[in-house]
């Protein structure tokens, strides 16, 4: 996309998109609205978001793009916005190769250029920090940051000279003498007339302040773990630290002098969800807002009890950054999405419908904005959250109505009681639901269908197996006809493998980085994986210890891991369990985890479908979320709507694998813009070559033709998100997957708690350790199944 057309372009798409956030209705708390939203259902967002500053007695919101910057500036934020653009072109252009001015004879041609790296409010008026980069032959230097006013006129915005010094960077500037870079910042905000933020760098996170007057710049010495900075009462800032203890999160809130860095902690807490509180405080009420578990939450500075704190509103998930109107009101936005909330409790809406997300499903939380499109008067809390133990049977069997909409996997030993005891409202009664359904492919139907009734709706979906790279398989001189079609086969046809491979340095039989100890656990893993679905789908009582499984086990551990070119591990050391050495690198035949839904981004693979019998098809294992309702929920229209809604913000990937009429093959985003670039390119290289009558010139240029029709070939052939070939596949093979339903092996992944020591405790994940652990390597096929066995009849026992 280049010059004015893509501007224009891009300024019609982010029409749109207001257009359409803009006009909707109120939501559930009066005044609440959603200012820019970009939906991510694709799971590619062309625009994003990258902060929100005061503009008079407004609001901008800067958009980053390919083209440049938008600048959207709310004069009201309660109305309609005014766009401004800042090109790309003329300041955040990537450096030319040389500079094409003179230079003086012997030294190297350079170039300057600028970037804007952040944008901040101060006085009501913006200012951007622009760093400076020199780059010429062999070297790549900072050249200094300099403060710019951002002037907004005509549609366009202009940096302008500020006065304001040069900024002393030497605490920011890492690298060596041939190549510098800049930390850069970010979350800036003014105190006075210091500016604060924060900036990753190689050793850990800065928090920064300063001088704009002078330009002196002061690293505050703050430690470690820090999530975020915000201006706090006069004088201070508000300093958020996350630190992790097993599966809990402990958050911890300090106020920091500005004058001397002295500290006071206000409070502290753990829970696995305090993390991205995206707090701001309010100077006014002395009040500190944050979001926490799905709501928008008061608290009083002068008593920071977080336990005590007030929920005045719903809070999707929006932890980029927040802003206090002087309304009341609070701005918070992420990479996708600007939302306005109120904060006065008194307004909220009159039906609260919560949600508990156990599977992190980025479809639950998009769909709050479409359903405060639809349903203003609904509050809707998301709590997404990981839990050793859900608890969710044991609410059910208490009539618990707290929680109208559970999402959790679908094997989850407590999806799996629910299922079975009829926890599960019948949403047949839907109609958009039934619809959606009706339209899913049969083996997703029966996974969410009980005796005619709907029982919930898909979430995610992924299946896993082998993938065999079709082009280095040619290369080695093997046929794709000749692959194997049981997992006796395969591993007639690995043990086989190193006589193909003797004598080359170009493959290997798994990536030439994952060493003996990985290799095996991942072929370890999918076979137990699709061990325990084939014996499902049979029906029996099985155990793992079974000649057949035994022996599949002994010939794994049997592998001449050598001459298949896989390294050996590293023990003892996590930086060295992969060999990465450039020199040795080789390609892969076996992908190890290749996705067998549509998604597999990569059509040089193609699925490897083993069984464990010759007359007997494979069977493929799928692990899906779903999403379901309380039966006991006091809000179960409402819940339902949200689920129908729920099916439009499905990651594209996932709505292939689901919906039978998803059949249009994806390209990559900048597919047409690339094939456009490279065609262009060729074309000159065609003209010149017409033109040219030096030799050695004609051959330059020849080469160079036949490397763009390659590129163009392999930009054709590979630049699918979902391709022809495995939208065809997945149809073909339908008969073979199966959605995991109850897995044994899924609850021996559960993350269990020891003891190394009478003060410490740590977690372990039985099966990884089983499986995946450095100590487990090369673990007789007696013992690992005899294990997996034991751990099977404890579960049996306790009831699941």
């Amino acid at each position: 996309m280049n010059g004015l057309n893509g501007k224009k372009l891009v300024l019609m798409l982010l029409a749109a998109v207001l257009c359409v956030t803009m006009c909707a209705p109120a939501f559930a708390s009066v005044g609440d609205r959603i200012l820019v939203r970009y939906s991510d259902a694709t799971g590619y967002i062309e625009e994003n978001i990258q902060t929100v500053v005061q503009a008079g007695d407004g609001i901008c919101v800067v958009i980053s793009n390919r083209e440049g910057r938008q600048f959207l500036l709310f004069k009201d934020p309660k109305g309609d916005p005014e766009t401004f653009v800042m090109p790309r072109d003329t300041r955040d252009s990537e450096p030319e190769p040389e500079s094409e001015g003179e230079e003086e004879e012997g030294s190297p041609n350079t170039v300057t250029y600028e970037n804007v790296s952040d944008v901040f409010s101060w006085n009501g008026e913006m200012y951007a920090l622009v760093d400076r980069t020199v780059t010429g032959d062999g070297f790549w230097k900072v050249d200094g940051v300099s403060v710019k006013r951002i002037k907004l006129e005509n549609g366009q915005a202009v940096l302008e000279d500020s006065g304001l010094p040069d900024l002393d960077i030497t605490e920011l500037v890492n690298g060596d003498e041939e190549y510098q870079y800049y930390d850069g910042m970010y979350r800036m905000f003014m105190a006075g007339d210091l500016l604060v933020g924060m900036a990753y760098s190689e050793d850990g996170t800065k928090v920064c302040k300063i001088n704009l007057r002078e330009g002196t710049t002061d690293v505050m010495n703050l430690g470690d773990n820090i999530d975020n900075v915000i201006a706090g009462p006069e004088g201070s800032i508000l300093v958020t630290r996350i630190e992790w203890e097993g599966e809990k999160a402990r958050a911890v809130m300090s106020r920091v002098s500005l004058e001397d860095g002295s500290e006071e902690t206000l409070w502290e807490k753990a829970d696995e969800n305090l993390y991205s509180l995206n707090p701001c405080y309010d100077p006014e009420s002395d009040s500190l807002f944050f979001a926490y578990k799905g709501e928008l939450w008061k608290m009083p500075l002068s008593q920071p009890d977080i336990d005590q704190a007030e929920a005045v509103n719903d809070c999707p998930d929006a932890a980029a950054g927040s802003l206090l109107l002087p309304d009341g009101f609070v701005v918070m936005w992420t990479y996708n999405v600007v939302i306005m909330k109120n904060t006065d409790p008194a307004q909220r809406g009159s039906i609260t419908l919560r949600i508990r997300d156990f599977n992190y499903t980025s479809a639950l939380n998009e769909t709050i904005y479409d359903m405060n499109d639809t349903r203003g008067d609904v509050s809707v809390v998301l709590n997404q959250e990981y839990e050793l133990e859900s608890g969710t049977l044991q609410a059910m069997m208490n009539r618990d109505a707290y929680t109208d909409v559970y999402a959790m996997d679908y094997k989850n030993s407590d999806c799996s009681a629910l299922r079975n005891r009829g926890y599960m409202m019948d949403l047949s009664g839907n109609e958009q639901i039934a619809e959606y359904v009706s339209r899913m492919y049969p083996y997703i139907q029966d996974a969410v269908t009980i005796d005619g009734k709907i029982i919930g709706v898909p979430m995610e979906i992924n299946g896993a197996t082998f993938g065999v790279n079709l082009e280095v398989l040619e290369r080695l001189g093997l046929k794709e006809e000749d692959l194997p079609k049981t997992w006796e086969q395969f591993f007639d046809w690995v043990e086989a493998m190193p006589a193909v491979l003797e004598g080359q340095q170009e493959a290997s039989l798994a990536g030439s980085w994952e060493d003996r100890l990985y290799v095996r656990a991942q072929i370890l893993n999918t076979l137990l994986t699709q061990y325990q679905v084939w014996m499902d789908s049979k029906g029996d009582n099985y155990l793992f210890n079974t000649p057949l499984l035994n022996s599949l086990i002994t010939r794994l551990n049997n592998l001449d891991y050598e001459g298949l070119g896989v390294a050996e591990h590293q023990e003892g050391d996590d930086d060295d369990s992969y060999y990465s050495d450039e020199d040795e690198y080789r390609e892969a035949v076996l992908e190890l985890w290749y996705q067998s839904t549509p998604g597999g981004y990569n059509s040089r693979y193609k699925p490897l479908l083993l069984s464990f019998a010759e007359d007997e098809d494979p069977v493929m294992p799928v692990d899906m979320a779903i999403a379901f309702v309380n039966p006991y929920s006091e809000h179960p229209q409402e819940a339902m709507e949200f689920l129908a809604l729920s099916m439009k913000n499905l990651y594209s990937s996932y709505r292939y694998a689901i919906f039978t009429d998803q059949t249009e093959p994806v390209r990559y985003p900048y597919y047409a813009e690339n094939i456009k670039g490279l065609t262009e390119t060729l074309e000159e290289f065609k003209k010149q070559l017409q033109e040219e009558n030096d030799e050695d010139n004609k051959t330059a240029l020849e080469e160079n033709i036949k490397e763009y029709e390659k590129l163009i070939e392999d930009e054709e052939k590979y630049s699918w998100e979902i391709s022809p070939q495995e939208i065809e596949r997945y149809q073909q093979n339908q008969g073979l997957y199966k959605v995991q339903d109850y897995s044994f092996i899924y609850d021996m992944m559960k993350n269990t708690k020891e003891k190394d020591n009478e003060e410490e405790e740590n977690y372990y994940n039985e099966y990884e350790k089983l499986v995946y652990g450095e100590e487990n390597f090369g673990l007789g096929a007696d013992e690992l199944l005899n294990t997996i066995d034991q751990k099977i009849q404890m579960i049996r026992l306790e009831g699941n």
